[in-house]
């Protein structure tokens, strides 16, 4: 097995992360360590010398965040509880600070009524219709600073963590990037990380063997730390599979458990507001900004506002990345679509109809843009599009 060497670097810590070491040191209570321990960690610089300290670090907060959930587990059913069960064919959850502009672009989007400028400490559906696909939307109670650390703000990011897209509102009047900034942090803070790709490694527990590395090793560590940190985790026995450079703290992220990786759009509200064009070209610009896709500048009180409001449905079903296909038969095209995942074949189409179907499945025949010619016959392996028409005949 190839070693990996490692260039040994003193570790300087500002003062800023000696203060917040010393605050996580004191810390008594098992909230305070997990939020100052969350400080440190912001506040020790990213480069290999602070790897192997990091690292240590996120797994301790780990640990703190596991015996935590223990803890709420312990006590659920004695405090807040709210659960929205999803409807529809996707959920989304909008997000945002107190008075962003959640309840106004819920009732904009759906035929809800919230209550508009009345904080909300429930979960407020409503649902959009976008021709035939029913995407439930979720109003969740506003994000706070250190909102993981109360009963409310969990509740608020534990929705979050259930829903298919995540909306980021923020208000054009206030500081756009104070806000997002915020909300990532109370993501992160509770193990969401929004537009960001899991570490390139895979590992796979095993019965014997021992640890095993596979692919171009690209760690920035010796192997007798990734040995070392498994072991930490229970774990002796396992393939690791590495196809990209990672840090060992990407090793230890992809062992935590409670991480998820979710993707999100910023709709920004109040667009009509003086000096709201200059927030926004800000904010889109910006480092952060440009970690998402779509940002989109609406306001509820003109009409060039609601304009782009009106263009959101179809924005944010794309964003989910589903597809509608229309089943025929001799009766003819079925009025409402099956709605599926982008990628999706006849095959998984087809067992999605009846098991019996793949089992005497003959040919299909499909219009639209996955094929050259309306009516084209096809196979089990072809993959769907959205709008095609399909018909499946059986022997």
């Amino acid at each position: 097995m190839k070693a990996i060497s490692l260039v040994k670097m003193p570790i300087n810590l500002s003062h800023e992360a000696m203060a917040a070491k010393e605050k996580y040191e004191n810390a008594e209570t098992l909230s305070e360590k997990i939020r100052t321990l969350q400080e440190y960690l912001a506040a020790i610089p990213d480069h290999k010398g602070t790897d192997k300290l990091r690292q240590t670090l996120k797994t301790k907060l780990s640990k703190l965040k596991a015996e935590s959930e223990e803890v709420r587990l312990r006590r659920k059913g004695t405090g807040v509880q709210f659960h929205l069960k999803k409807e529809g064919d996707a959920q989304i959850v909008l997000v945002g600070l107190p008075s962003s502009g959640k309840s106004s672009m819920l009732a904009a989007l759906t035929s809800a009524k919230p209550e508009i400028g009345i904080p909300t400490s429930v979960l407020t559906p409503g649902m959009i219709d976008y021709e035939g696909v029913q995407i439930q939307a979720v109003e969740v109670p506003a994000i706070f600073e250190d909102a993981n650390q109360s009963v409310m703000g969990r509740q608020s990011l534990g929705a979050v963590r259930n829903a298919d897209l995540v909306i980021l509102i923020i208000d054009l009047t206030r500081d756009p990037l104070k806000q997002l900034k915020l909300i990532l942090k109370e993501f992160e803070n509770t193990g969401i990380k929004l537009n960001k790709s899991p570490p390139p490694v895979e590992i796979k527990k095993t019965g014997s063997g021992g640890i095993q590395i596979i692919g171009d090793i690209h760690l920035e560590n010796e192997r007798q730390d990734v040995v070392k940190l498994l072991f930490e985790h229970g774990i002796h026995n396992a393939v690791v599979t590495i196809t990209g450079k990672i840090k060992l703290e990407d090793l230890a992220e992809s062992l935590d458990r409670s991480i998820i990786y979710m993707f999100g759009i910023i709709i920004c509200t109040k667009g009509d507001a003086k000096g709201s064009a200059e927030s926004f070209k800000m904010l889109k610009n910006s480092p952060l900004g440009k970690q998402f896709q779509l940002i989109v500048p609406t306001s509820v009180m003109n009409e060039d506002g609601m304009k782009n409001v009106k263009t959101l449905p179809a924005k944010i079903f794309h964003q989910l990345n589903l597809i509608r296909v229309y089943t025929k038969d001799e009766k003819g095209v079925a009025k409402r679509p099956m709605v599926l995942s982008k990628g999706v074949t006849v095959k998984d189409l087809t067992k999605m109809l009846h098991k019996q179907f793949l089992q005497y499945f003959k040919y299909a025949k499909v219009w639209g843009t996955s094929v050259k010619h309306s009516g084209s016959q096809v196979g089990l392996m072809h993959t769907l599009e959205d709008g095609d028409v399909i018909r499946i005949f059986i022997r």
